[in-house]
């Protein structure tokens, strides 16, 4: 086995100083979710932001990483559906004062070697 450096796709999450304190969770119930209706969107409550990384990159098919500096829980708007779509969690993210930014990183890659 050997390790072979390749450039890889990814997003990188970003946040605005402003939405750093706005998302900060109000409290309430840890990964609550408050419907507007179920065309409008929804509000996640006290919401590890891990865990929407993780929906992020299940839908997206990419990683994601987060460098929003973000700690703990927060408080989001989801206003753009559905999130099986780019575009929709671009929408959604910037209406917060998120953004995901496509870039390459390169990364390690554990190789079999040939025999």
């Amino acid at each position: 086995m050997r390790v072979q450096v390749k450039k890889i796709l990814c997003y990188k999450l970003v946040a605005t100083d402003e939405a750093r304190e706005k998302l900060r969770t109000k409290g309430g119930p840890v990964g609550s979710i408050n419907f507007f209706s179920a065309q409008a969107g929804f509000t996640m409550v006290n919401h590890p932001l891990t865990a929407l990384i993780n929906d992020m990159e299940l839908t997206l098919q990419l990683p994601v990483i987060n460098e929003t500096r973000i700690e703990g829980n927060i408080d989001l708007d989801i206003v753009s559906l559905p999130l099986s779509r780019l575009r929709n969690w671009q929408l959604t993210l910037r209406a917060n004062g998120l953004d995901l930014i496509c870039m390459e990183v390169e990364r390690g890659i554990l190789m079999e070697e040939e025999a």
